[in-house]
């Protein structure tokens, strides 16, 4: 059986075409699908993409208050030997009572413990 030239160019034009559907099924819709979740997540990642400045602010005073802190502590630490005496304790009551504007009315001796009584 032979084909005239006519034939032929059909067929070699249905292959083609073919060829070609095969082509667009096998690699062109991955690689649509691919680039459509890369642009997702180059959307996604463009999101996330923040001003951090503040953050770096924030993070810097709360250093410098913590070198504060640890000021205090040391400063803490070297006087954590020192004790009150009945009466520097007194004084430093009756100081911080005028301060806050609440009067002591007395103490009462209760042992080891000590009660106060404001008014």
């Amino acid at each position: 059986m032979r084909l005239a030239l006519k034939e032929k160019i059909m067929v070699i034009c249905l292959a083609a075409a073919a060829a070609a559907y095969g082509m667009y099924r096998i690699a062109w819709i991955p690689l649509d699908e691919k680039l459509t979740v890369l642009q997702q997540r180059q959307e996604e990642v463009k999101g996330l993409e923040v001003d951090i400045t503040p953050l770096k602010k924030e993070a810097q005073k709360l250093e410098e208050s913590c070198a504060d802190l640890e000021k205090k502590a040391a400063g803490i630490k070297e006087t954590a030997g020192k004790t009150f005496t009945s009466e520097e304790f007194l004084v430093f009551l009756g100081k911080s009572a005028k301060a806050n504007g609440v009067a002591v009315t007395g103490f009462s001796d209760l042992g080891i413990k000590r009660a106060m009584t404001f008014r």
